[in-house]
């Protein structure tokens, strides 16, 4: 008689092996419930009260999803109630996005090959594009892969590592892979993180991706300015540019996301820091990581032992020049988030946010909500002219 196998188990052995290049985002789980009981345990806010809250706050400003209250932690009253209305949500970034977005240059920014395109056309510095996998389109200076075979034959070629991919219509680093070197002995690939797979694995895991093109760039490194900080992983910073009405393009914030560990990207929730920067110096003024009831604030990085809070961002003057210079060369998009890497060979442009980019990349670093200054009067300036047509 077979023994039964505990569900534990069942649900591990269903779990599909990990492969070369990571398909999944990582999305926080909360639980209503729980996290009421926590914040009410650990704060001694009552369910009425946070309940109460969530409600003022998803009809505020903001327009605040009950979510979000946990996300970013504003069930504390450490922050008054105007700096929790200052939060922006999801669903006014939405609102936003529908009344003022110029389409045609959204599209620019959500699509990568058009991205490349154009930011190396406008003379922007960015990562050498190597190949693009995809049924029809290209790239110049870039192998044209169009077919399983010719994508197997390009990983097998030790010359194209190591380098970087990543799908051309996905973000938040969905489907990225970081090989390291092509092991012809064994017919493998090798991962930054020193695990092995077969390159047929690779194939047919990049294939699910060759409609909408998966993209292999040079894999850029960290500024040796920058390694004692945080290592060699690159890192990239978000700078949230507005233009508003032709002026000139001003930075609002900055947010560097800190690596930690060895993950395939620097976004958050793979288990990296942020860190909000002072405009004007550099300086890093808050670091944290984790959301909700997990997030802490970090003083010294968990790697390098280095201390991040106070520190100086080098190269300051060279990366704030570059995220302006980028911002110039789309006027049409009057708020724009650039990120920007800090590589061995300068700064580079790694991907444009045609929007200024996730509220929650400078809110979450920061603490500080984006209606309080020059971004809740730039929508205030925006919708009067709307009401005005």
């Amino acid at each position: 008689m077979s023994q039964a196998v505990p569900v534990q188990q069942q649900a591990a052995e269903a779990q599909p092996a990990p492969g070369p290049i990571d398909h999944t985002k990582k999305l926080p789980s909360f639980d209503y419930m729980t996290m009421m009981r926590q914040v009410a345990l650990q704060g001694g806010k009552s369910y009425w009260a946070q309940m109460r809250e969530m409600y003022e706050l998803k009809l505020g400003p903001g327009k605040i999803a009950p979510v979000e209250y946990f996300y970013y932690g504003l069930f504390e009253d450490t922050l008054s109630r105007e700096q929790k209305r200052a939060f922006v949500g999801t669903n006014l970034r939405a609102e936003v996005n529908a009344a003022l977005l110029d389409r045609e240059f959204f599209g620019i920014g959500k699509d990568k090959i058009a991205f490349y395109a154009f930011a190396a056309g406008m003379g922007l510095p960015i990562p050498r594009t190597r190949a693009l996998y995809h049924p029809t389109r290209g790239l110049a200076g870039a192998a044209r892969l169009d077919r399983i075979e010719a994508l197997a034959a390009f990983l097998r070629d030790g010359a194209n590592t190591p380098f970087f991919s990543k799908p051309a219509n996905l973000t938040a680093s969905v489907g990225v892979a970081s090989v390291e070197r092509y092991h012809a002995e064994d017919d493998t690939l090798e991962m930054t993180n020193g695990a092995r797979f077969p390159v047929m694995r690779f194939v047919e895991e990049a294939d699910r991706y060759f409609e909408g093109g998966y993209l292999f760039q040079e894999r850029l490194t960290a500024h040796a300015a920058l390694r004692p900080l945080a290592g060699p992983q690159l890192s990239t910073i978000r700078f949230m540019v507005l233009a508003d009405e032709g002026s000139a393009p001003r930075i609002l914030r900055a947010t560097w996301r800190a690596p930690s560990g060895e993950h395939a990207a620097d976004v958050m929730w793979r288990g990296n820091m942020m860190a909000a920067l002072n405009v004007e110096t550099g300086v890093i003024a808050r670091v944290v990581r984790g959301r909700g009831l997990d997030r802490a604030e970090i003083e010294t990085h968990p790697n390098t032992r280095a201390q991040l809070f106070g520190a100086v961002m080098p190269h300051w003057p060279e990366l704030c020049a570059l995220a302006l210079n980028a911002a110039r060369s789309v006027p049409q998009l009057m708020l724009t988030g650039w990120d920007i890497a800090l590589a061995e060979g300068g700064p580079a442009v790694i991907e444009l946010e045609p929007d200024g980019g996730d509220p929650a990349v400078t809110q979450l670093a920061s603490g500080q909500g984006l209606l309080d200054g020059a971004y809740g009067a730039f929508l205030e300036r925006r919708r009067a002219l709307l009401r005005g047509k």
